[in-house]
């Protein structure tokens, strides 16, 4: 037990739920952010915190809007949270109807096959002969590889009863931080 409270600062442990949700609240409070995902918190020691996070901007926005948003929060967060910032801007189509009820389908179909999934990213490239849905799916740690091609095969099949036009291109990353503590 000394050992590890002693390392856990050292080779770094898991983000508090408190900084978790302060961090992601604070960047979402922001006119022009849409939404946050992919927080990591990195510590390298008791005062010194750096991290990361993906937020979502509209695709409308101008690009020079958008990075100026990002560069005020990045400031902003080091001088009212004590933290170095790092965001990855991520475009998202927040205009196209089509996009949003499809991404509000592929949403509730996730969570009718498993409440822990979630989804961010979302892409919709409509083809001449398929309508291409991209996106990455937050699935729990413990899923493996066979577990994630499950499910995107019951998706897909679940969305070509609607229509086989649709095909999904999804990118899986493991949710280090429990979905029931995110609701909390």
């Amino acid at each position: 037990g000394i050992v590890r409270d002693t390392m856990e600062p050292l080779i770094g442990g898991a983000v508090p739920l408190e900084l978790y949700h302060e961090i992601e609240d604070f960047v979402e409070s922001y006119d022009g952010i849409e939404d946050t995902h992919d927080l990591i918190v990195h510590n390298y020691g008791p005062t010194k915190s750096m991290a990361t996070i993906h937020a979502e901007v509209s695709c409308e926005q101008d690009v020079m809007v958008s990075h100026s948003i990002i560069d005020r929060i990045e400031r902003d967060a080091q001088k009212k949270l004590g933290i170095c910032l790092v965001i990855h801007m991520d475009p998202v189509d927040t205009e196209s109807e089509e996009a949003v009820l499809t991404r509000h389908k592929v949403v509730t179909i996730l969570q009718n096959l498993d409440p822990r999934l979630s989804i961010h990213d979302f892409r919709m490239v409509n083809g001449e002969q398929d309508f291409h849905l991209m996106f990455d799916m937050v699935v729990p740690f413990e899923f493996d590889q066979e577990k994630c091609e499950d499910i995107h095969k019951r998706l897909e099949n679940i969305l070509h009863l609607e229509d086989a036009r649709y095909r999904c291109t999804i990118t899986y990353d493991k949710s280090f931080v429990s979905q029931a503590d995110l609701r909390k």
